[in-house]
Order: C-alpha cells, then sequence, then structure tokens
C-alpha cells in the first residue's frame, strides 16, 4: 500500500474544516479509507484534481490553511494555483520564499512567525526527553 487514488474530494476550497471532518476518501489497493482532517482550518487550494492520478503516501494533496480569514489573501497571491513541480512524480513542492523546504515545507512557517509550535502532547513528552 504505497499509492492510491482520490475517489472522492468530500471537502472543495474554501471550505471550513474541523478536526476529525472527512476531506477525501482515497481508494488503495486493499481498501478505500476516509482521510480525516487532523487540525482545524479551510482548504486553501486542493492540489490534485484529478482522480485518476496515482499518488504515493506523503505527496502533498491539498493546501490548508489554519487561519480562515488568510483565504483570500492566499488566492489573490496565487492566481494561477498554488505552484507545484510535481505531485506524484515524487519531486518537493516549491516553497513561497523559494525552494527552501522538501514535499513538507512549503506547509512550515517560520517558527516566528508561528510563534508556538503545536504538537500532541506524546510528541511534546517525546521532546522533552532528550
Amino acid at each position: 500500500m504505497e499509492t492510491g487514488k482520490i475517489s472522492s474530494w468530500l471537502k472543495s476550497e474554501g471550505d471550513e474544516c474541523e478536526v476529525g471532518d472527512v476531506l477525501c476518501e482515497i481508494e488503495t489497493d486493499k481498501a478505500t479509507v476516509s482521510f480525516e482532517i487532523q487540525d482545524e482550518g479551510v482548504v486553501a487550494e486542493i492540489l490534485v484534481k484529478d482522480l485518476d492520478e496515482e499518488i504515493s503516501i506523503g505527496d502533498p494533496i491539498c493546501v490548508m490553511l489554519s487561519d480562515t480569514s488568510e483565504f483570500e489573501s492566499f488566492k489573490s497571491s496565487y492566481p494561477n494555483g498554488y505552484p507545484v513541480k510535481s505531485v506524484s512524480g515524487g519531486d518537493s513542492i516549491s516553497d513561497k520564499k523559494g525552494d527552501e523546504g522538501g514535499k513538507r515545507g512549503a506547509f512550515k512557517k517560520d517558527e516566528e512567525e508561528i510563534g508556538k509550535i503545536r504538537a500532541s502532547p506524546a510528541a511534546r513528552h517525546l521532546g522533552e526527553i532528550d
């Protein structure tokens, strides 16, 4: 189970999401599973629009914004869509500041910009073990 296809999108661009909402249904070689939202926010852009496109585990499928008020600003900043080199080819997506990050680099903000890093209690505990 290393690849799959999105069989249906249950949220669309601009939809606000809560923790536990189902974003899409992903069909693998063994089963169809629901992809649940882990953090509340808004779906800024769907990167995988072609339902027949094969995607690998870890490939970005959409851009989520935690602050719903940033949606209009995001759309005006990227009128032609968020810059993606390749979703299914394994190449990394471009960061808005250049090509500083890998696959997940485009979703990270500078620590000063965030102010606080979200982590589960288990992750915080693991970080304190050192």
